[in-house]
């Protein structure tokens, strides 16, 4: 149990308001690229997810929600309903970054909840 928290923790940037999960996204993969760069520069193969020049952060969020935040917090949900905001905040910024790929495509998102009242009120979920 010890070791499914600890790894939430480590992964729990989608479980955050989105105003918070954006900055932790941006300086995470400015951390990233800048790693990518210095791999670039040294002749290396570059790590995944850290060429800035063939990744779309929104993608990548989305497959890191859907693979690896999601699914653990779902798990964490069954055991303590009260980590269920978690997952709700997690749903939410899915859904933002799914919105971005649509938006970035020109396409209208075929939902029928709004994109902004969907993020009316989020202060109030952790």
């Amino acid at each position: 149990m010890l070791d499914l928290f600890l790894h939430s923790s480590d992964i729990s940037n989608p479980a955050k308001p989105k105003r918070i999960s954006l900055i932790w996204t941006q300086k995470v993969y400015a951390e990233f690229f800048k790693q990518g760069d210095l791999e670039k520069e040294k002749g290396l193969n570059v790590s995944l997810l850290f060429d800035r020049d063939n990744i779309v952060i929104n993608k990548a969020m989305i497959c890191f929600i859907n693979f690896v935040s999601k699914p653990t917090f779902e798990i964490i949900v069954n055991i303590i309903t009260e980590y269920n905001n978690y997952l709700f905040n997690i749903k939410k910024n899915l859904y933002y970054y799914e919105y971005q790929i649509k938006e970035e495509k020109n396409e209208s998102y075929d939902s029928s909840i709004e994109y902004n009242s969907f993020f009316d009120n989020e202060d109030e979920n952790l």
